[in-house]
């Protein structure tokens, strides 16, 4: 048994962006003017979570990622104003952002694939929009290695995934898909195990994060 690490350069698509295609185009711009109008926000400058004062936010975080501000506060002994405000520091800087998982298999694409590309430079803009157009897409990503492209996708069943690959291979040089990974059931998804039906397992102890 071996293990291979690949480094990523540049994250062109990940999972918070996308999207359950259950509202239309006109709805989801409508909740996407309602949430700037509600809550604008500006970028601010970069905060290092590695610090005393945000290392243990983010601790509390990953071990339950609704936890309110008050109860952060229990948890690092400080006063619930105090978490509230480097909470939102922490989010006008980019170092958190929201987001909502859900059952794989409750949805109309139960089955994830992950493909593995050599995409020449000249390549690579043109195969990350169109990736970024394909709702089944959830991620891809620039990386080092022999393969220098990584695309993350959901689909309908093996039919669908080979569509889908068809539509990659036609944006790439002949031999530019070096492997695939087929998954017909995901256990564990951003280090929380899973049950069978792909809903957290509430009831087994999860790991350390």
């Amino acid at each position: 048994m071996s293990t291979r690490t690949h480094l990523g350069t540049e994250m062109h698509l990940e999972g918070r962006q996308w999207r359950l295609d259950a509202l239309d185009s006109g709805q989801q711009a409508a909740v996407e003017k309602a949430a700037k109008a509600a809550a604008p926000i500006r970028r601010g400058e970069p905060v290092d979570i590695t610090t005393p004062t945000y290392a243990p936010l983010m601790s509390a975080l990953s071990k339950d990622g609704r936890a309110t501000a008050i109860d952060i506060a229990d948890q690092v002994g400080l006063p619930a104003s105090t978490v509230r405000r480097q909470l939102g520091r922490l989010l006008k800087a980019g170092a958190l952002a929201m987001r909502c998982e859900l059952s794989q298999l409750h949805t109309r694409w139960p089955v994830s694939v992950i493909w593995w590309c050599r995409v020449p430079k000249p390549l690579l803009l043109s195969v990350v929009a169109r990736m970024r157009a394909e709702p089944r897409v959830r991620m891809c990503m620039s990386m080092t290695g022999p393969a220098n492209f990584v695309v993350f996708a959901w689909t309908a069943g093996l039919t669908d995934l080979m569509q889908l690959q068809g539509v990659l291979e036609d944006l790439l040089p002949p031999g530019a898909l070096i492997d695939s990974s087929v998954t017909l059931r995901t256990r564990k998804r951003a280090g929380w195990l899973l049950r069978p039906d792909g809903r957290l397992d509430t009831d087994s102890p999860q790991p350390a994060q």
